[in-house]
C-alpha cells in the first residue's frame, strides 16, 4: 500500500514519538501503536487528544468563563489594571 520510504519515516516517526512520550500520561494514549511501530497513527491520536473537540471546547468554556466573572474596579495591591489586561487577553 505505501512504499518503502513512507515506511521507514512512519517507523522514525514513532521511535521519535516513543522517545518523547515514554513515562509521561502521553504514553498511555499512543502506547497502544507501538507493536505496529505506527508513527502516524500516534501523531493523529496525540492530535486527537490534545487539540481535538474536547480540547477545543474547555479552552472556550474557560475563556467564557473568565470574560463572565472578570471586572475591573480600581487597582488593588494584588489585581492591577495590566493584571486585568493580562487576564482579558488570555481568555480571548
Amino acid at each position: 500500500m505505501y512504499d518503502d520510504d513512507f515506511n521507514e519515516n512512519n517507523k522514525r516517526v514513532w521511535l521519535m514519538l516513543r522517545t518523547v512520550t515514554h513515562k509521561t500520561d502521553a504514553w498511555q494514549i499512543i502506547k497502544g501503536f507501538a507493536r505496529a511501530q505506527n508513527g502516524r497513527q500516534e501523531y493523529l491520536s496525540l492530535i486527537a487528544h490534545f487539540k481535538g473537540r474536547g480540547h477545543i471546547s474547555r479552552i472556550k468554556t474557560d475563556a467564557r468563563n473568565v470574560l463572565e466573572r472578570i471586572f475591573w474596579k480600581g487597582n488593588s495591591r494584588s489585581f492591577t489594571f495590566d493584571t486585568f489586561v493580562s487576564r482579558l487577553r488570555g481568555a480571548s
